[in-house]
């Protein structure tokens, strides 16, 4: 028999009505609370989400499921959930979900259901529906000119579209929640929100416009970043910028320095102190010349009686104290992302007026790159996006893209003097994907109950119907059509080969056997391989555990238990576990572990070491290597024939 459970009165009267629409960043009320009594003769009620349908769609499309419930009390409410898109409950029988207008990555969201007896009881079920990707949107510059439009354009200089609109301020941010950027703009008395495609929007929320907000620490929450003179503030705290420009301009004057009397070759001659050493190294002499001999003649004369000389004091000149001219201050346009591919944002503060430096610094507040973004001192406008640097002079025609280290990328020319910058995601024109292409989407997606049990973490399933779910006959048919043609995914589970991510992060997935992802950074709390992993870059504060790694790893986080077939693992990130490199490839001259840390009893077997390679001094790593470079230092670390594994 079910444990009952006990809702609430504010839950039951949240339960009141019976036809309702949910948005998308509601969830379902109550936790199921158990009740510590039994009430006799009382059962709870039960509530299971039926459709013969597959549980996969794409945007705007919807999907009508059949409550199928029972309550003994006669009055039964109900309250849905879901992660994102929309439910509408029509009655107690019927339960519609619709997609989000565009989906931007392909994932998989909970939706839920409860039904409440009105007698302090509530049961509930759960599924999991996958969502794909309308596709990736694209990447914008977009500029404000001083004809009163907005113009946005391609990396590539192309211009893609234009809205007549003033904005002497612009930002581009998803206002609305749906995956897509907005264009915000400023006219110095309104705000004015518009989609890449030139139609107004609705927004939802403007409270992050013309802030700057991103995660430079990779703790998952962004920090507000702002300019002030010469300053940067990240949630508030400040920290100087431009130091090297304004050092230089800093001059002192001395206070004027007394010249010298010297012999210069039977001259007197007045030269300055600074001349002073060089005239006596040449044989000159300090003082006046001596007057020429006069002729001797002898006459006897009593030597009077020698006065004492009189010392008249001389005041020795006053040297005025240094004079400091004050130090230049300048304005700061800020604007921050990832740069470098390593999952945390970099801070990119831009003069903007006084000059045209452009500092990069990484969450350390440490400063990574410094260049001069034009030759004029009328200040620089930025933008951060796509992990490029994009600029331009106020009143200026000319964008200039830069990379982190400030090397030019490209630039073009706009159409009239620019008054704002802005990067973005968008559509230009509305993506229409063909019917026949839905085929391959259905392919080998199916919701299993191993892809269940995956996300078993993130659901909210009452454990105690899990045998009513085994019986229910909503699980999809498997087809067979030929391989899924989307964006790779980028949270979730990965099924598949994507052979290049081209860099592009992916977050807290599960990548199954027989998969395999390359040129990606691995972000979130824990990633869970069974398949091949390559080119990669783990973050910090990221876990990675299991299967296979080859190429070149970047290991900012920690890597666990392993099999490594690459070139090259380092990065001041740890190793743990067991950590193992074929023969073969040590063989080849790979498998190389460079500067690396190990955990507390991490083994490793095989392997080329070189650099320093650091155990911890609580639990000292063991090693069992095929090749020890000369120069390589072991610190806190046992080398052993035959480390002692245990099985796992």
């Amino acid at each position: 028999m079910l444990n009952k459970r006990i809702l609430t009165n504010a839950i039951a009267l949240a339960l009141a009505t019976t036809s309702f629409t949910i948005n998308a960043k509601e969830f379902c009320i109550g936790n199921f609370f158990s009740q510590t009594e039994e009430i006799p003769d009382v059962n709870p009620p039960t509530v299971r989400i039926i459709t013969d349908q597959l549980l996969q769609l794409k945007a705007g499309e919807s999907l009508t499921f059949t409550l199928d419930y029972t309550n003994d009390s006669g009055e039964a409410d109900f309250f849905s959930c879901v992660d994102k898109g929309s439910l509408t409950q029509i009655d107690s029988g019927q339960l519609t979900y619709t997609a989000p207008p565009f989906i931007g990555k392909t994932e998989i969201i909970k939706l839920g259901t409860q039904i409440s007896d009105n007698l302090g009881y509530v049961g509930g079920d759960s599924l999991l529906l996958r969502l794909f990707a309308s596709g990736e949107a694209n990447s914008y510059i977009v500029v404000g000119t001083s004809d009163g439009k907005i113009l946005i354009y391609s990396f590539t200089g192309n211009l893609e579209n234009d809205i007549t609109e003033i904005a002497e301020q612009l930002d581009a941010i998803d206002s609305d929640d749906d995956s897509l950027d907005e264009i915000i703009a400023d006219d110095g008395t309104n705000i004015s929100v518009y989609e890449f495609n030139g139609t107004s929007s609705e927004p939802l929320s403007l409270d992050d416009a013309f802030f700057v907000k991103a995660d430079i620490n990779g703790d998952g929450t962004d920090e507000t970043i702002e300019g002030s003179n010469s300053k940067v503030r990240i949630n508030g705290i400040s920290f100087p910028v431009f130091e090297s420009a304004r050092t230089s301009s800093r001059t002192t004057r001395k206070g004027k320095k007394s010249k010298i009397d010297i012999c210069h070759k039977g001259k007197v001659i007045n030269v300055s102190e600074n001349a002073l050493k060089g005239h006596l190294g040449h044989g000159d002499t300090e003082g006046a010349c001596p007057p020429p001999p006069k002729p001797i003649i002898e006459i006897s004369v009593e030597e009077p009686t020698p006065k004492p000389p009189i010392e008249i004091p001389v005041e020795e000149p006053t040297s005025k104290p240094p004079i400091e001219i004050p130090t230049t201050t300048y304005s700061v346009n800020v604007d921050a992302g990832d740069l470098n591919g390593n999952g945390n944002a970099e801070i990119v503060a831009a003069m903007a007026e006084k000059g045209s430096l452009v500092e990069v610094y990484d969450g350390n507040k440490t400063l990574l790159k410094s260049f001069q973004a034009f030759t004029s001192n009328v200040g620089v406008l930025v933008a951060v996006g796509d992990g490029k640097i994009i600029t331009a002079e106020p009143d200026g025609t000319e964008i200039r893209i830069f990379d982190i280290d400030g090397n030019q990328i490209d630039n073009f020319t706009v159409e009239n003097n620019i008054i704002s910058l802005a990067f973005g995601h968008g559509f230009i024109e509305e993506i229409v994907i063909p019917d026949e292409i839905q085929n391959e989407f259905d392919d080998n997606l199916e919701i299993t109950d191993e892809v269940i049990e995956s996300q078993e973490n993130s659901l909210f399933r009452d454990e105690e119907q899990d045998d009513i779910i085994a019986e229910s006959d909503n699980e999809p048919t498997t087809t067979t059509e030929s391989p899924i043609v989307a964006p790779p995914p980028t949270t979730g589970i990965i099924s598949g080969i994507y052979d290049d991510y081209q860099g592009k992060t992916v977050t807290d997935v599960t990548i199954t056997e027989n998969s395999s992802i390359s040129n990606v950074v691995l972000a979130g709390k824990t990633i869970i391989n069974q398949g091949l992993v390559s080119n990669a870059t783990v973050s910090e504060d990221t876990t990675f555990i299991g299967g296979k790694m080859t190429g070149i790893i970047m290991n900012y986080g920690t890597i666990m238990d392993i099999i490594f077939v690459g070139e090259r693992l380092t990065g001041d990130g740890a190793l743990a576990g067991i950590i193992l490199i074929e023969e073969h490839i040590t063989d080849a001259g790979l498998g190389i572990l460079q500067d690396v840390t190990l955990a507390k009893d991490t083994i490793i077997i095989g392997g080329i070491f070189e650099g320093t390679i650091t155990g911890d001094p609580e639990g000292e790593a063991c090693l069992e290597p095929a090749v020890i470079h000369p120069d390589a230092e072991l610190i806190n670390v046992v080398i052993k024939d035959d480390c002692q594994i245990e099985e796992r």
